[in-house]
């Protein structure tokens, strides 16, 4: 699939469902693993299947009573599977909390984050009363630039110095390491990156 999020659209828009809104295409590396799903785009894909295979003629789409449906099953253990271990939280806007408190006690005062994708676009629609500011979200796309994610400006690295971050807090699941590694690749060690979780299960 060279363009996901154009196929995605033209997929519902045959089906007549109402398409989510995808990040900006950037290349295959940022579809290399499944994203972790919350509970409320759990119910959005079970709810969306259902409507559509009914209007296809299908039948015996509700569930058994006594059981969850396989796929939300499948979804529950997914993350676990995944990952090394399980981070502290699997809603991004907490996640990003327990991050931005660590940052805190660590007495960072000024906190950017990196990564203007799909987990950012979670983490932010109720991300307020925070220990730390936060002055912008960066990302390395410069069509990103100067539009907002919630209440977040969207800023290219290079501006990080100007802006005048302390440090920087990854903001995806499933790509920390590759985040880490090209904010580091672009500004060394002047504005030092911390993980969002221990991927390692280890002891921060």
């Amino acid at each position: 699939m060279r363009d996901p999020p154009q196929t995605v659209s033209g997929i519902c828009r045959f089906l007549g469902i109402g398409a989510v809104a995808l990040p900006p295409y950037g290349g295959p590396e940022l579809y290399d693993a499944p994203f972790v799903l919350t509970e409320s785009e759990r119910r959005w894909i079970l709810d969306s299947t259902r409507d559509v295979l009914a209007r296809l003629g299908y039948s015996g789409l509700e569930p058994a009573r006594d059981r969850r449906p396989a796929s939300e099953e499948a979804t529950d253990r997914y993350a676990g599977c995944r990952l090394k271990t399980p981070p502290p939280a699997l809603d991004a806007s907490e996640l990003t909390r327990i991050a931005l408190r660590q940052a805190a006690r660590a007495g960072y005062r000024r906190v950017g984050l990196f990564g203007a994708g799909y987990f950012a676009r979670l983490a932010c629609v109720d991300l307020t009363d925070l220990p730390v500011e936060v002055p912008c979200i960066f990302d390395e796309n410069p069509t990103l630039a100067r539009t907002r994610i919630g209440p977040f400006p969207v800023r290219t690295p290079d501006t990080a110095l100007e802006i005048g971050v302390d440090a920087v807090i990854p903001t995806t699941f499933v790509h920390q390491k590759k985040l880490m590694q090209r904010w580091r690749r672009l500004l060394g060690d002047a504005v030092p990156i911390i993980p969002l979780w221990n991927e390692d299960g280890l002891e921060r």
